[in-house]
């Protein structure tokens, strides 16, 4: 029997049995390293189940992504993941969001008081072993692809990241869930965010 997400996509997932309790995050990827137009027409689904977590794994992180750091903006220091356990949206009943709508097109000198990252490799020799982890688990949304002539590095992995705006649904425990193609339109995941949530709440 198909899934409500089935049925409206025509696409079939292999679901898996992950732990409780759960949060909706998303890892939306702007990615470098990325060149070229998208191919007109490639061979690609909506989205991707990831492979199930071994914790005890040698080769995997104990704490799934809240085990990595990434550099800050200003080269100043690391900043790690585990920082923003427990702190999913939208907190404080969505207020703070709200709140900062008025700084989507700031000027006036705005300067944001949260943490920025340095721009990251996702693809390639210099790829940042974030984005290697989420890859090992959650197999691309395309089989192809687009220019090869336009890509800004070597030695292509069929789990690349193709595009821009590809995103990984992560849950409260730091695992990746669900990868989206970068086509992907957002009330399209709201339909795995409020699975995740049931769940939550069963």
């Amino acid at each position: 029997m198909k899934t409500d997400t089935e049925k409206r996509e025509g696409v079939r997932y292999a679901k898996m049995a992950v732990g409780k309790p759960w949060f909706a995050s998303l890892l939306c990827v702007l990615a470098v390293g990325l060149g070229g137009a998208e191919a007109a027409n490639p061979e690609r689904v909506m989205s991707r189940h990831c492979q199930a977590y071994n914790r005890n794994s040698p080769k995997m992180p104990r704490n799934g992504i809240y085990d990595f750091t990434v550099p800050d903006i200003y080269g100043d220091r690391n900043i790690s993941l585990s920082e923003f356990r427990g702190k999913q949206e939208p907190g404080a009943n969505a207020s703070e969001i709200l709140n900062g709508i008025r700084h989507v097109r700031p000027g006036n000198g705005f300067r944001p008081k949260f943490p920025l990252t340095a721009k990251l490799d996702v693809n390639g020799e210099k790829e940042h072993p974030l984005f290697t982890f989420l890859k090992s688990l959650c197999p691309s949304t395309r089989e192809y692809f687009s220019d090869k002539n336009r890509l800004f590095y070597d030695k292509m992995k069929n789990s690349d990241i193709r595009w821009n705006w590809e995103k990984f649904l992560i849950n409260r425990e730091g695992i990746p869930i669900v990868r989206y193609d970068a086509s992907t339109e957002p009330h399209f995941i709201e339909v795995d965010i409020e699975d995740m949530m049931r769940e939550t709440n069963a």
